[in-house]
């Protein structure tokens, strides 16, 4: 149990910069949400402590946006809380990915090419799926990513056929997508520093602090949602 809290307390306020790390951090295995538990679920959450308000409009309805990079091996060791996250969100409140351009392990166009494969998973209705197997391919496997068509084989392994992505990949709704996301990078640009970063509601980021749990993380980002 001790050692699960360390890397948990480790794993909480680890995230990548624009420079790679040079010491990726084990994900605790299977974390489990018990909201009655949470050591600060009857505490307030405090502005400028556990979370700051940004210089932006907030959404018009409620909403989780996570700022990664599949090269991030903190971003990687996170997914297990992301899904404790989402599933905790109230059922009218979206849960985005934005994936991130400027980290130093590989290229921007590189990296472009990752967010334009999680973009059509998206559009395909399987982001979870491909997420992961992006993820898996760099991080398990240790496999390198060139571009687009490093991509696609993990589509070709998770049942969708190479016409289906190729229409998805040349549909103007998909071309609507990537420059929505485009513009939500750019927006937030500024704003960020390291990944993971969450900002709820278009105007609250999150700050995770020493002494929070995984339960206090999702309460968090919950109650942030209602603000």
């Amino acid at each position: 149990m001790k050692k699960y809290l360390f890397l948990l307390s480790l794993l909480m306020l680890a995230s990548c910069s624009k420079e790679p790390s040079q010491t990726p951090l084990e994900a605790p295995s299977e974390p489990s949400i018990d909201t009655q538990a949470s050591s600060q679920a009857q505490a307030p959450w405090l502005e400028n402590i556990h979370y700051i308000v940004l210089d932006q409009p907030a959404s018009e309805t409620p909403q989780v946006q996570e700022f990664f990079s599949f090269w991030c091996p903190h971003c990687h060791n996170f997914e297990p809380i992301v899904a404790l996250i989402k599933d905790q969100l109230d059922a009218g409140t979206a849960f985005k990915k934005v994936h991130v351009d400027f980290m130093g392990f590989t290229s921007k166009e590189i990296q472009q090419s990752a967010s334009q494969a999680m973009l059509i998973a998206d559009y395909m209705g399987n982001e979870d799926v491909i997420n992961s197997a992006i993820f898996d391919h760099i991080h398990v496997e240790k496999k390198e990513i060139a571009g687009l068509a490093d991509i696609e084989p993990l589509f070709l392994a998770n049942q969708v056929s190479a016409q289906d992505f190729a229409t998805a990949q040349a549909s103007p709704e998909l071309a609507a997508l990537v420059q929505e996301h485009s513009d939500t990078f750019t927006q937030y640009r500024s704003n960020i520093q390291s990944v993971p970063t969450f900002i709820v509601n278009g105007k609250y980021q999150v700050k995770f602090t020493q002494e929070m749990d995984i339960n206090d993380m999702v309460n968090l980002i919950a109650w942030l949602t209602t603000q």
